[in-house]
């Protein structure tokens, strides 16, 4: 281990700030993570998740990255009534007028609420030795000298305290301060990327039935038919028996949030399904809201100068529209890459610039993907990606292919899982048994 990596802090314990902690035990001889909520050790919302009980799912690349640093997840997690279904043959996927085709791909996901993956994560994460975790505690300022972070003002029960440090990590989400300790100490503020995307989720679990022998509890999804359609609606079985069901409103439209408004909008969808299912379920909770208005993403990248001895990741650096599960598989990615960067680089206050220029690569696949998504409807409104008419009108024929071509749905959930990069799907293969499946 480095002799000059002593003590690093991650800022934030929720996925992002628990596998950055992880790889960090690698390189330092302590970790501590600093959390402003209280953590309990059960599986919990926190005050500052507002969208972990709504569905959840890890892309199959981000899966394969946790599984690497903790060997034993997967075991557990079905063990402790997770369900692993292969995303092709176990999900019924409803989009442009049809369902996916099915067949065994061997893509496979794990389905559970996101209180149970973070708490078996942080059960790891905190077994480690030299890993710290301070709840009830918030990161008012950092300290720096010579250019570099030495310190951090910790505040906890009113009380102010200094923490000494060789390397801090903000994995604090989307209330990042970062970029105003930036501007604090005298550096520029990064550039923002801003796409208003208008999402609500409206979510309720449910009591799921014993399935009959031989069968299993599936995945039900419809999506809408963009731009026209605006209300979509996502099936999932999760741990202990039950169900969870959260609907998408898109563009300002409001999902249903009674009983009387969730069936009449269910019974009315061209797919039986969700309505034969839910209706015949008992409702567990109340219905729960979350509201997203903008991707926003940080060019950290671009700036100049930056302090040394601390990195950003996850959330702080880009938050996207949670349809796409890109957040924590984002947040995933780049913290194998600062993994890889600690690796290589041996001074602590030289990280930043390998670190964020590799994150950028990460970021751009996913903001490109979403992007192209968003904006299928036109009252998205910011900068459009490249080629938009073109690669959307394409993106529709493949999705209408994949309705009855169970080797084409494969390719699109490897690019989906990024497994394979998106340009996969441009191969004059593919585009030809598009064309083909088309006529």
């Amino acid at each position: 281990m480095n002799t000059k990596r002593e003590h690093a802090v991650v800022i934030g314990g929720s996925m992002a700030g628990l596998v950055t902690a992880r790889v960090l035990s690698k390189h330092f001889r302590n970790v501590t993570i600093i959390e402003k909520d209280k953590v309990n050790d059960k599986p919990e919302t926190r005050k500052g998740q507002p969208q972990t009980r709504h569905i959840h799912l890890v892309l199959a690349q981000a899966m394969n990255i946790l599984l690497g640093y903790f060997p034993l997840l997967k075991k557990e997690l079905i063990e402790a009534g997770a369900l692993e279904l292969d995303v092709c043959n176990d999900y019924n996927w409803y989009s442009y007028g049809g369902y996916k085709k099915k067949g065994v791909t061997g893509i496979t996901a794990l389905t559970m609420t996101r209180e149970l993956l973070e708490y078996h994560v942080k059960k790891h994460v905190l077994s480690i030795g030299n890993i710290t975790i301070l709840d009830e505690t918030k990161a008012l300022e950092m300290k720096m000298k010579d250019e570099n972070v030495y310190a951090l003002v910790l505040e906890k029960a009113g009380e102010k305290q200094l923490i000494n440090t060789d390397f801090v990590v903000d994995a604090s989400g989307r209330g990042t301060r970062a970029y105003k300790w930036l501007e604090q100490h005298g550096y520029a503020t990064p550039e923002e990327t801003k796409i208003k995307i208008d999402i609500m989720y409206v979510t309720i679990l449910l009591e799921r039935k014993e399935i009959p022998q031989g069968k299993k509890a599936e995945v039900i999804s419809y999506t809408p038919d963009a731009p026209n359609e605006k209300l979509g609606a996502v099936l999932m079985p999760i741990e202990e028996n039950r169900w969870v069901l959260t609907l998408i409103g898109m563009r300002g439209v409001e999902p249903p949030q009674n009983d009387e408004e969730l069936l009449k909008f269910l019974k009315g969808l061209p797919i039986s399904g969700l309505y034969d299912t839910v209706s015949e379920a008992k409702r567990l909770t109340d219905f729960l809201v979350f509201k997203c208005p903008h991707s926003i993403r940080r060019h950290y990248e671009k700036l100049k100068k930056f302090p040394g001895s601390y990195v950003v990741l996850g959330d702080a650096v880009s938050n996207f529209n949670p349809m796409y599960a890109q957040g924590m598989a984002s947040s995933i990615c780049q913290a194998k890459v600062l993994d890889e960067v600690l690796t290589i680089i041996p001074a602590n206050d030289k990280v930043f610039k390998p670190h964020i220029k590799k994150v950028n690569a990460v970021i751009e696949d996913f903001w490109t993907a979403g992007s192209y998504e968003d904006f299928k409807y036109p009252e998205t409104e910011g900068e459009k990606p490249v080629g938009l008419k073109m690669v959307n009108g394409y993106m529709k024929a493949l999705q209408k292919a994949a309705n009855k071509d169970t080797e084409l749905f494969k390719e699109i959930l490897e690019v989906a899982g990024y497994l394979k990069s998106g340009k996969t799907l441009f191969r004059p293969k593919i585009m030809w048994k598009v064309f083909k499946t088309n006529l």
